[in-house]
């Protein structure tokens, strides 16, 4: 059960990041976000700061041992919130063109 949480874990970073690169390069944002967002780049920059917690987070639980797992876990967190953060001001300001 944990192998599979693991990969699942992993596979939803890697769509945060694919995300988060395509509102950076482009101004793209997944169909349900846009109605809120207002800075896409920003909002880009949130979303590969979470998908880099949920690979750290996935990557931690498949790969490694039990005391690597709660650092993971912890360092997974910060960087999860940090990012929970920035989507917050990426909804917050004014959109650019």
């Amino acid at each position: 059960m944990g192998t599979f949480i693991g990969v699942v874990i992993v596979a939803l970073g890697i769509a945060m990041l694919t995300g988060g690169i395509a509102a950076i390069r482009t101004g793209w944002l997944f169909p349900f976000q846009y109605r809120w967002v207002r800075r896409p780049a920003v909002q880009g920059w949130a979303q590969v700061l979470m998908g880099t917690a949920f690979l750290v987070q996935g990557g931690t639980l498949l790969l490694a041992g039990e005391d690597v797992r709660q650092a993971g876990s912890l360092v997974g967190m910060g960087v999860l919130i940090a990012g929970l953060a920035l989507s917050t001001v990426a909804q917050m300001w004014k959109r650019t063109p």
